[in-house]
């Protein structure tokens, strides 16, 4: 009888579904940590990140001890993950997974850097893990695309990113079992992909899941779309990139054969709860959170006329969600500012 838990580990490169496929994981059961170790919204991700702290710290310092860093990533020599001046490191690492798993017998965990990084994870928890990975991935323009835009890169230099990562981690996976989904196609039909991937982790889900992953995932989330025809034929692009996302593809539709749509009725009345659900929740968390920046302000000897100035921010914060809908870029008050970016998103929904 395996007595091992599970860990499902979602791999991806950076700006490719990662943090949608890991919300689908956690409202399907899979548990991620406490809220406060989770890395919160902001206005690129609207409903958070969904990165346990301690892990992305713990890749960073990885990177760092390798000589690079995420997206100038350090040369892999091979047997790098054996090294005993990862020793303190990988204590660290079974310490946070042991706590995680302590009350949970399903675990997962994202974080992007993790994806060039599994040998070391695999180490961390083969002993006491069962480990599922999952793959996502995404049209490489639109990875460029959004990497040039948070990061100001070349697009040459987000997409040789994209390539290492996506290479990496499919060297990795080559004699592995593991599950592969395309952005897109979560993008596109959220619920079947979900159901599908949830029966073949053996993750046990209700139909209000289903219902509340139709209401979180919607097309509104893709800031750009470029076909697969026109990134093929394009001669800017090199042909190994080219290669490499026909690989994908190919794995993608090997390993998901069996996919079959499936019939799904929204119920209107349970995304409406839902969505007031959350709402009640960002308004005590912006209510409280005001209160102790107050006591903050207070504490620190800050004038009335300061925070009339704070006052003023927030109401410019919302004359600027209502020009330019999402894309609201928070200068000040980074917690009040992306809880106010949520708050406004799921008033906005409720008025549909």
């Amino acid at each position: 009888m395996n007595s091992k838990k599970k860990a499902i580990v979602v791999l991806g490169m950076h700006k490719s579904g990662t943090s949608m496929l890991a919300n689908l994981l956690q409202l399907a059961g899979v548990y991620l940590g406490e809220e406060e170790n989770l890395k919160g919204p902001a206005y690129e991700n609207l409903f958070g990140f969904f990165e346990n702290k301690e892990i992305l710290d713990i890749n960073e310092r990885l990177l760092e001890i390798l000589g690079g860093s995420w997206y100038k990533l350090p040369l892999f020599e091979t047997g790098w993950a054996e090294s005993d001046h990862l020793n303190d490191l990988y204590k660290e690492a079974k310490e946070i997974l042991n706590k995680l798993s302590e009350n949970h017998a399903l675990i997962g965990f994202k974080e992007p850097r993790t994806t060039v990084l599994m040998p070391f994870w695999e180490n961390v928890l083969k002993e006491n893990f069962d480990i599922r990975n999952i793959l996502i991935y995404r049209q490489p323009r639109e990875v460029a695309r959004s990497l040039m835009q948070r990061n100001k890169f070349t697009e040459n230099e987000a997409i040789d990113i994209w390539f290492k990562y996506n290479q990496i981690v499919l060297d990795y996976l080559e004699l592995k079992s593991f599950e592969i989904i395309r952005y897109e196609d979560l993008l596109e039909d959220a619920v079947s992909y979900s159901k599908y991937l949830f029966d073949k982790l053996k993750i046990d889900y209700s139909e209000n899941v289903l219902q509340e992953i139709y209401f979180t995932v919607s097309n509104s989330l893709r800031h750009s779309s470029y076909s697969d025809e026109d990134f093929f034929k394009d001669s800017n692009y090199k042909q190994e990139y080219k290669q490499l996302h026909k690989k994908l593809i190919t794995l993608d539709k090997k390993l998901n054969l069996s996919f079959r749509k499936t019939e799904f009725i929204e119920d209107k009345d349970l995304h409406i709860k839902t969505l007031e659900d959350k709402l009640d929740k960002i308004k005590r968390q912006m209510k409280q959170d005001w209160s102790n920046f107050e006591n903050e302000m207070k504490n620190h000897g800050k004038t009335m006329e300061e925070r009339d100035y704070y006052n003023w921010k927030l109401k410019e914060l919302e004359k600027a969600s209502k020009n330019k809908g999402n894309q609201v870029i928070i200068a000040s008050i980074p917690i009040i500012g992306q809880l106010f970016i949520v708050y406004k998103f799921i008033k906005k929904q409720l008025s549909k």
